[in-house]
């Protein structure tokens, strides 16, 4: 198949789901197919396989503006990611984190919610944060809230996060969405038991587990503060992943 080819195939699936003005989608077609070509993102690298009938500075000037003028609908290209490649019926699994970089004295932090596919995970919904560090809970309920508003009717099965993504008021907001989730832990962390509200080494709840071993517990709220970690504890155990049932 070509080059013209390829772009033409393509360019016909992204207009059934982007209404886009014709130029915009063979912009994007290119992009993607030149992205699948040199596995980066760096506009240097783009620009001599993106068009092969263009000077690479024209192709190189050309995918700046693109960047610095087009405003990208995040929910136009969240359903068009999800039509090309997540499944159509089964429930998704979500991920959040964040990634933080400085670009001269300017502070890059992006927080991202995607859907974990095949091992990776496909971002759908991002925030630029206005400071650098950890994000808070209204942060990460705003993304939420755009995926809800742009899949009302997707299954959820879980949403899979780091140990920033901790903290009482956003495992409350997880569990009034009714999102089920798996967070990652501090091995210092402590939890309080709902019925006695002893406040336990996380530890010690869950040392005695297999890999890929379960155990519920029905917990009041995670005590955020550290404590000493256990002197008896299997080698190799010192980071867990808690899982709510």
């Amino acid at each position: 198949m070509t080059e013209l080819d390829s772009v033409k195939a393509l360019r016909g699936v992204l207009s059934t789901h982007l209404n886009w003005h014709g130029a915009r989608l063979e912009f994007l077609a290119r992009f993607i197919l030149a992205l699948l070509q040199v596995r980066s993102v760096n506009l240097a690298r783009l620009a001599p396989v993106f068009s092969s009938r263009a000077k690479i500075s024209s192709n190189y000037i050309r995918l700046q503006r693109f960047f610095r003028t087009f405003t990208i609908d995040q929910a136009e290209i969240a359903r068009t990611i999800a039509w090309l490649l997540l499944p159509k019926d089964s429930p998704w699994v979500l991920t959040l984190d964040r990634t933080n970089w400085k670009l001269g004295r300017a502070e890059i932090n992006l927080l991202v919610l995607g859907v974990s596919y095949r091992g990776l995970s496909l971002p759908l919904f991002w925030s630029a944060l206005p400071k650098a560090g950890n994000s808070n809970t209204a942060e990460r309920v705003e993304l939420l809230a755009r995926l809800r508003e742009t899949f009302p009717v997707q299954p959820l099965a879980y949403l899979l996060a780091d140990r920033e993504f901790v903290g009482r008021a956003w495992v409350e907001a997880l569990r009034a969405q009714q999102i089920p989730f798996r967070l990652r832990l501090k091995a210092n962390a402590r939890i309080r038991r709902s019925r006695s509200g002893e406040e336990v080494p996380l530890l010690r709840a869950f040392q005695d587990l297999q890999v890929h071993e379960q155990r519920g517990q029905r917990l009041s709220a995670l005590a955020l503060g550290s404590a000493p970690v256990p002197e008896r504890q299997a080698p190799g155990r010192r980071r867990m992943a808690a899982h709510r049932q």
